[in-house]
């Protein structure tokens, strides 16, 4: 059968190398190919939440993906399955923080709110089988997400009296599947939060972090910065830590603050120099004074937002020659292009039109 009318395919995991072939793979289905770039993203990101469980609890396994259509939804069913020392306590096993292994448990509850529909069947010495279902669908998403896609905000359908494209993209280091860098863009009635994460570390642990900073971040976006930055230090207590740096963009008086602790990056490369400060420390373990600088946003604005994945002095100077393009696509250029093998590398563009 041709692979473009088949509806399911399988993928079997044994290791970190089985289950980078399967995201890949998974990803560029027939398909998936109507998917936004975000869509795509958590697909990619649930496959490698099973897999990855598979490989720590149960050694080997498979992966399933299919073409989901039900009364005209369609969408991508993942089913991991494995014949693993199974699930004592399923309740327990999708809160937030529970762990068997050495991370911090994020796996099966991130999968459960990543997806549309979830399902788990699973009994001590009798394997587990999950079910998670993703619809794609072209509106009516949420208004707070991790964004690797470009965003337009118009003035019309938005409070906003300008408009502007966000653009964003994180990926691991060179040997690792999941990254503890991240961007979150956080929408509440009043403000539009971009935020740019490193956490402390790789890997497995560093991404689990990044995934409770992100829960934090959504479920308080209304917050003010401050109160929002001393929270997210009193919820890593305990953790990997991370370097934290908050945009924010009121709404309605079109002017944007920052503050930040530890090594992010953040600068106006178009329009009136600026370059954002970032205190020393360490959200988790040591919470500075923090320090906010606010100022107009002014048609034509480019503001760049980076960890230090990426190389300080001459990534703007790189954004500045291409700053021409597309938002989202020259930020995935620039991850990919400058970003050094030995770190996890993220970053967010701003551009504000009049």
């Amino acid at each position: 059968m041709p692979i473009g009318t088949m509806r399911t395919f399988t993928f079997t995991v044994r290791d970190y190398t089985d289950l980078r072939i399967a995201v890949s793979n998974v990803q560029k289905l027939p398909f998936v190919a109507s998917a936004s770039e975000l869509e795509r993203s958590m697909i990619g990101t649930i496959v490698s939440e099973l897999g990855s469980n598979i490989i720590k609890y149960a050694t080997y396994g498979t992966i399933i993906a299919s073409l989901y259509d039900e009364g005209g939804q369609q969408g991508v069913e993942i089913i991991a399955i494995d014949d693993g020392p199974g699930i004592k306590n399923i309740d327990l096993a999708l809160r937030d923080s529970f762990s068997t292994g050495q991370t911090l448990g994020l796996g099966l509850p991130g999968v459960k709110r990543m997806a549309d529909r979830f399902s788990i069947r699973s009994a001590p010495f009798s394997g587990t089988i999950v079910s998670a279902i993703k619809l794609l669908k072209s509106a009516g998403r949420s208004s707070t997400l991790i964004i690797d896609e470009p965003r337009i905000f118009d003035g019309s359908s938005q409070p906003f009296a300008q408009r502007c494209e966000i653009g964003s993209h994180f990926r691991p280091m060179v040997g690792q599947i999941n990254s503890g860098d991240r961007v979150v863009i956080a929408e509440s009635e009043n403000q539009t939060l971009i935020v740019i994460i490193d956490v402390t570390g790789h890997g497995d642990r560093a991404h689990a972090s990044a995934k409770l900073i992100q829960s934090i971040i959504e479920t308080n976006s209304a917050q003010d910065p401050k109160a929002l930055m001393a929270l997210l230090h009193t919820k890593l207590q305990g953790t990997l830590g991370a370097a934290i740096g908050i945009l924010k963009i009121d709404k309605h008086s079109n002017r944007f603050s920052y503050l930040a602790v530890g090594n992010t990056g953040a600068s106006r490369v178009e329009g009136k120099k600026w370059r954002g400060i970032s205190k020393d420390g360490v959200l988790g373990q040591r919470l500075p004074t923090l320090r906010e600088q606010t100022e107009l946003l002014e048609p034509g604005d480019v503001l760049f937002l980076w960890t230090d994945g990426l190389p300080e002095t001459t990534t703007p100077q790189f954004l500045q020659r291409h700053i021409d393009e597309a938002t989202q696509p020259l930020a995935r250029r620039i991850v990919t292009e400058m970003g050094r093998d030995h770190d996890d590398a993220g970053c967010a563009i701003l551009k504000w039109f009049a």
